[in-house]
């Protein structure tokens, strides 16, 4: 038997349970909710989140909004639709798909500022 496990084993195995507890917590549909709240308060643009209300403050804070959010319990009408867009935490056919981090390489042969104003 192996007394020592190798650390790519290791990493391989904690990946596997990350991303099994990233599906079990996503598979309890019923306990996701719905909510509502402006891009920002000057903007028109509605977003519709379903999924759950501790990912909320995360998209938030992507889409850098800071209005307030109202829980809703059925879909608004359609009349406003044209303005409105839907965010899920599932993969939905056909969709756009924004990737959950993105990471850059970048050379580092220029100062920190002048590397961090071009972002």
């Amino acid at each position: 038997m192996l007394k020592t496990i190798w650390a790519s084993l290791k990493y391989q195995c904690r990946e596997l349970f990350a991303r099994i507890n990233l599906f079990l917590t996503r598979l309890f549909f019923w306990q996701w909710k719905r909510f509502t709240f402006p891009l920002s308060e000057q903007n028109s643009i509605l977003i519709q989140y379903a999924g759950r209300k501790s990912q909320l403050a995360v998209l938030k804070m992507l889409l850098g909004s800071d209005a307030q959010v109202f829980e809703t319990k059925k879909p608004k009408s359609k009349a406003n639709q044209n303005h409105q867009a839907f965010v899920y935490e599932v993969r939905v056919p056909g969709a756009l798909r924004i990737p959950h981090c993105l990471s850059t390489v970048t050379r580092s042969d220029r100062p920190a500022e002048e590397i961090l104003a071009t972002y």
